[in-house]
């Protein structure tokens, strides 16, 4: 991960909405008990400070709208589409608000689960994975990955069983999509799963 001094407006980081991370230590989920590291941005630390419509500045200070309406995504397609399976057409939906840049800690558990029982309805071995052995770190945008580059989701490998989560709090990439934690979970929370139950070749 990349060390805090070099988030900057240059990489397309918004630090000028959420500032710099303010660690919290590794706290509990109420619900499954997932170690969380929120650094601030469940909004003791970090205002939330995205407005729908808000004002954004490309890397070469021009200023831009963007227009974050909610959007859905089907993770038991998403993962059925790396399987080379047709898709399901009565597939359950989640909803992403991209507005969302305060993290719940309860919202967590209920995410981890609700992906949980979708994915595993491609992988029924899914069903079976401890949501209990990820951890997962909130970031305020892109973060670099060595030998990867900036992203904002990973998923490393801590032990044999054990997962570290990275989700970026919010982003806009150079194309103007808009990504906040919540979206980027549906991804990473695939690659968790699937690494658990030994599919690597899924993730994504």
């Amino acid at each position: 991960m990349s060390p805090p001094e070099s988030y900057n407006p240059s990489n397309l980081d918004p630090e000028q909405f959420f500032g710099m991370p303010h660690p919290q230590g590794f706290k509990p989920t109420p619900l499954l008990g997932i170690m969380l590291e929120t650094n601030g941005f469940d909004g003791t630390q970090v205002a939330d400070p995205v407005p729908t419509g808000g004002i954004y500045y490309d890397p070469k200070g021009n200023p831009y709208t963007l227009d974050m309406n909610v959007i859905t995504r089907c993770p038991l397609n998403i993962l059925r589409g790396y399987m080379n399976l047709a898709p399901e057409q009565s597939a359950p939906l989640v909803t992403i608000d991209p507005t969302r840049t305060r993290v719940s800690p309860a919202e967590i558990d209920s995410f981890m689960l609700t992906l949980r029982g979708q994915f595993a309805m491609a992988i029924p071995a899914i069903a079976n994975v401890d949501p209990r052995n990820a951890e997962i770190v909130i970031e305020p945008s892109y973060f670099y990955v060595s030998g990867l580059g900036y992203a904002h989701g990973f998923t490393e490998q801590v032990d044999n069983t054990h997962f570290k989560i990275h989700l970026s709090v919010f982003d806009v990439d150079r194309y103007k999509n808009v990504s906040n934690w919540q979206d980027v979970m549906v991804d990473e929370a695939l690659n968790f799963y699937v690494y658990s139950t030994g599919n690597s070749g899924l993730a994504h």
